[in-house]
């Protein structure tokens, strides 16, 4: 999930927005204030898998994903983490799934600061229980310079899965909650156009066009 940020507000319509709250804002919604390491990489020599962001409209955004088992938590899984931590962090997002690196399994990132080191690595994620509703402006990073509107839960129970296969039980509201659903929509195979009312698709629609000439949808 994208961060907009403040000179973008300039120029849109004046609404709610997914945007980095001012310093000293409850940021988590219910997760656990404390900070964790990127993912260590093992210190032998292995080729490092190379991550990168998979753009609309490649299938693999659309074809939803498997769940992981304990068997796939291996330093090749491990090694993946770090990539995709490091290139959300790059990227400047707060959250970011499996599909959008091309990977068809069931397991996403989530940063509501995007800073590194506050990042949650989720495994098998679930909604349990949902409440109320709200909107926000979002964005993508497998659309880039495409924003809309979407109407989300405001608050989830979510269970899930760190990488030493212990599970969780939460309840997140607000920002958290809305990166949460996010990303867990991407691992169903749903994209946040799908989730656009009319208005915000038909001006998306240009933007869409160039990215289905820029970015062939071929299979990864």
């Amino acid at each position: 999930m994208e961060v907009l940020w403040g000179a973008l507000g300039e120029a849109r319509r004046e609404r709610r927005r997914v945007v980095r709250p001012p310093p000293g804002d409850n940021l988590r919604g219910g997760w656990p204030e404390r900070r964790w390491p990127l993912p260590p990489t093992p210190g032998y020599n292995r080729p490092a898998m190379h991550v990168e962001i998979v753009h609309w409209p490649n299938p693999i955004l659309t074809r939803g994903t498997s769940p992981v088992t304990p068997a796939d938590l291996t330093d090749d899984f491990r090694d993946t983490v770090a990539q995709m931590t490091r290139l959300m962090i790059d990227l400047r997002g707060v959250g970011l799934a499996a599909p959008q690196a091309g990977i068809g399994k069931r397991f996403m990132l989530v940063c509501p600061t995007g800073e590194a080191g506050d990042e949650r690595v989720v495994i098998n994620p679930e909604i349990v229980a949902r409440e109320g509703d709200e909107e926000m402006e979002e964005g993508c990073l497998s659309f880039p310079k495409i924003y809309g509107t979407i109407r989300r839960a405001a608050k989830v129970k979510v269970r899930w899965r760190d990488l030493d296969w212990t599970e969780h039980e939460e309840v997140l509201d607000g920002f958290i909650a809305r990166i949460f659903q996010h990303e867990l929509d991407h691992l169903n195979g749903v994209v946040f156009i799908d989730r656009m009312d009319d208005t915000d698709l038909s001006a998306a629609k240009p933007r869409l066009a160039e990215l289905k000439k820029a970015f062939a949808a071929t299979p990864r």
